[in-house]
């Protein structure tokens, strides 16, 4: 990484280092600039810890776009605290006597115990790996910093060196993390980049695989034909009564056909069923002509 030599000559840059120094210097400030609102570890001073620091830092990535001192890479936020800087010789885990940083660490990802607010969690934050990780990242064997730039990333003036911005993103992120909680599912997908639906999808057989599975017969023994079925010895169509032609005693129908013709008999005159000429009503061209014959 490197320092940020812009810092001692161009005025933007020169104004955010000096307010930095003043926000950190309570009470009183610095350079003309006031010093925070609330004393660290105070209430209000969490929430004030985030946002200042990321005000200031919005400051300069906007001037660092245009003047383009610093590349993203060596800008880009930490995660978590780089396992590299876990070793004694930065302090881990016990820096000085009452701070656990392993146990802060543990608390700050799990959120267990649970912070009331984003307050209470920026406290935390500040007064445990904040208070560390400036002077750890100097003293880390693996990010080999020169004397000047240890110097400046341990003491008030720590935003001129590119490492300012790798801590106070991790800072970042763990606030934007603590306002903004993923669901966890979300978060077993992003933490595991193996676990995608493809391959979830792609654990299955396809189902081509299953249809090619020989399917054992459901019928062992061959159909028998229509009328193999049908012929069921002892239960032929002959035997199953008609529904329709109810059973009869011949003798009553002989008895009936008798009594017929002997009332057929008794009757002397067969009468026609047409009605005779004389009988019929006046209709059609009979009716007209009768309307139109003139009147006396």
């Amino acid at each position: 990484m490197a320092i940020i030599a812009q810092y001692d000559t161009d005025p933007v840059l020169i104004n955010i280092k000096n307010r930095h120094h003043a926000w950190h210097t309570f009470p009183g400030g610095a350079h003309g600039f006031p010093s925070r609102a609330h004393n660290i570890g105070s209430v209000g001073s969490g929430r004030e810890f985030f946002q200042f620091h990321r005000d200031l830092m919005n400051e300069f990535f906007a001037w660092n776009n245009v003047h383009q001192a610093a590349t993203p890479g060596q800008l880009a936020a930490w995660h978590s605290v780089p396992p590299e800087m876990k070793i004694p010789v930065t302090g881990w885990p016990v820096p000085w006597p009452g701070l656990d940083l392993a146990a802060a660490e543990q608390r700050i990802n799990t959120n267990s115990p649970a912070f009331i607010n984003d307050d209470a969690f920026g406290i935390h934050v500040e007064t445990t790996i904040h208070n560390w990780i400036h002077g750890a990242v100097a003293a880390t064997p693996a990010f080999n910093l020169p004397p000047a730039e240890q110097a400046i990333i341990k003491e008030l003036h720590s935003v001129q060196s590119t490492w300012f911005y790798k801590i106070h993103g991790l800072v970042d992120y763990w606030w934007t993390r603590f306002l903004h909680p993923k669901n966890a599912f979300k978060e077993i997908i992003d933490t595991n980049p193996k676990l995608v639906f493809k391959e979830t999808v792609d654990a299955h057989p396809p189902h081509k695989h299953i249809i090619d599975v020989p399917l054992k017969p459901v019928i062992d023994v061959p159909p028998k034909g229509f009328k193999e079925q049908v012929e069921v010895p002892g239960k032929n169509f002959g035997d199953v009564p008609d529904p329709f032609k109810p059973g009869i005693d011949p003798a009553v129908v002989q008895e009936l056909v008798e009594r017929v013709k002997q009332l057929e008999a008794r009757v002397p005159v067969k009468i026609s069923p047409f009605i005779r000429p004389f009988q019929r009503p006046v209709v059609g061209e009979n009716i007209v002509k009768k309307e139109n014959k003139p009147r006396k």
